[in-house]
């Protein structure tokens, strides 16, 4: 039998005025069941999304009723449906079922991605070609995969990739905290975000002195709760990827330091 997991509740009325009520389960996929108040079960048309818009016209479709009105963050809903029932939070970040899609082996799917990636880093052994198919190819380079470094540099490349990872690990720990409440959101705190998202746009973009005096009104449980709205849309923008820029500038301190030590 395929797993259920709850979704939202809904409630509505019939052709002869009698409220009805329902309950909406996740399947796999893009597929739900509806439970009404008579004991009938019902999967939805294979067309259908979970979503309101198509919950309500299967209800509407299959039962006749109007008037529907549905309770329960679908979305959050959505989320928890892909973690399995031994998880009640990330392993790393801490956030719950109902923040973010799972990953595997624990972990939510942005802290599972990093996870990977320092596996799978830490495993890459140049000299063997089948140890690099699992490494993010933001970490790739013609450079580190063929002779051109030496394996002194290419671990330099490795390490400081690595420490990226690690530190968006922290990263995205410390957000969660922030957005728990269990560590205070200053001024700072929200600019900085709001300057990621509007970067996420415009790359050069700048928050503007009059947004920076504004921030600075609100009090403890205002930035708190804006951290939070701001800390969701930030989950939607897409990681640009390790910046190997930073690898480059070390291993070539590391070969300046070397020529004038005469290695």
């Amino acid at each position: 039998m395929a797993h259920e997991h709850l979704l939202c509740i809904a409630s509505g009325t019939d052709g002869r005025g009698n409220l009805r009520s329902f309950k909406i389960y996740k399947l796999r996929g893009e597929a739900f069941t509806i439970h009404n108040d008579r004991g009938h079960k019902h999967t939805s048309h294979a067309s259908r999304r979970v979503n309101e818009s198509d919950i309500k016209a299967e209800i509407r479709t299959v039962y006749h009723v109007g008037n529907i009105t549905l309770e329960g963050d679908i979305e959050e809903a959505k989320f928890a449906a892909t973690w399995p029932k031994s998880c009640n939070k990330c392993k790393n970040c801490g956030c719950s079922p109902t923040r973010r899609a799972y990953g595997i082996k624990g972990y939510c799917g942005l802290c599972h991605s990093m996870v990977e990636a320092i596996a799978a880093l830490t495993a890459w052994d140049r000299a063997k070609l089948a140890t690099s198919r699992r490494v993010p190819k933001s970490a790739h380079s013609e450079s580190v995969t063929s002779a051109y470094y030496s394996d002194a540099e290419f671990d330099i490349w490795r390490a400081s990739h690595i420490r990226q990872a690690e530190e968006r690990l922290a990263w995205l720990r410390a957000r969660e905290q922030k957005s728990r409440g269990e560590v205070a959101v200053d001024s700072t705190d929200i600019e900085e975000k709001l300057t990621r998202l509007i970067r996420a746009i415009r790359r050069k973009a700048k928050l503007s002195t009059k947004a920076k005096g504004l921030i600075g009104l609100f009090d403890a449980e205002r930035r708190h709760t804006l951290h939070i709205l701001l800390d969701e849309i930030e989950d939607h923008i897409l990681w640009r990827g390790f910046n190997s820029q930073d690898a480059y500038d070390l291993i070539h301190r590391y070969k300046v330091a070397n020529a004038s030590s005469g290695q």
